[in-house]
């Protein structure tokens, strides 16, 4: 093993062990009060990010929601990997009668569970969605938390990829009530300026969903940008 690989390995291992004993910590909390003073002891990096850009998150989903003309109340909703959980919080507001959430992040998964309206499932998104129950809701939304780059599988040759994501779509939309909607947002890994992905339309990713039913939404205003969101798929589940 190279000594920059090593030290890689050696720092994951050493984040997914302070994962772990922050893990114990959040799960044993019961308040909103608790879990702010922890936050504020130990300045999570990635928690106090998606913070600070929470009302440029809230208008991301609200303007997908307004250019398909989604009326949330009475929905029954899931954000895979809500991050922050904007998303949830304007469900919750427009009367949404169901939210769920799948979050393994420790501080994601606790602040979101301790806003109390929201039941969360600390599960891996790309192996584990066929324990939730089927046919459950009428709005999935899925927005940053896969990756075509790495795309969350990591596997080659191309081909495996290709069938590993259309199972897993198979499993994202077995959790769908007939002629819910399925919105999937993925994040295109980049260096500042420029994508790893010169064509997004012609990637494997794209191609599959296309295969799958999906369609490439117009670009809308607040929501899609470069390099990282240039694209957003949609789908309605039963629907040709």
């Amino acid at each position: 093993m190279s000594p920059n690989l090593l030290i890689s390995f050696r720092g994951r291992l050493r984040q997914r062990r302070n994962l772990g004993r922050h893990r114990r910590t959040l799960n044993a909390m019961t308040g909103m009060d608790q879990f702010r003073s922890y936050v504020k002891r130990v300045r999570p990096d990635q928690f106090l990010f998606y913070e600070s850009r929470s009302s440029e998150k809230r208008l991301e989903f609200q303007s997908v929601t307004g250019v398909l003309g989604v009326n949330l109340h009475g929905t029954r909703f899931l954000d895979i990997g809500p991050g922050y959980g904007d998303a949830l919080d304007v469900c919750s507001e427009n009367g949404a009668s169901r939210i769920e959430f799948v979050e393994t992040d420790p501080f994601f998964f606790t602040y979101n569970r301790l806003k109390g309206f929201a039941q969360g499932h600390e599960i891996d998104l790309k192996t584990e969605l066929s324990t939730l129950h089927p046919m459950q809701f009428d709005f999935i939304w899925v927005k940053g938390s896969i990756s075509p780059d790495n795309v969350i599988f990591r596997v080659n040759p191309e081909a495996v990829n290709r069938h590993l994501l259309t199972h897993w779509l198979s499993q994202l939309e077995k959790l769908s009530a007939p002629h819910g909607r399925i919105v999937i947002c993925p994040y295109w890994l980049h260096d500042g300026q420029k994508r790893r992905s010169d064509d997004v339309g012609r990637s494997f990713f794209t191609e599959t969903l296309l295969k799958s039913g999906y369609r490439v939404l117009p670009r809308i205003e607040n929501h899609n940008r470069e390099p990282e969101y240039p694209v957003t798929f949609h789908k309605i589940v039963g629907v040709p």
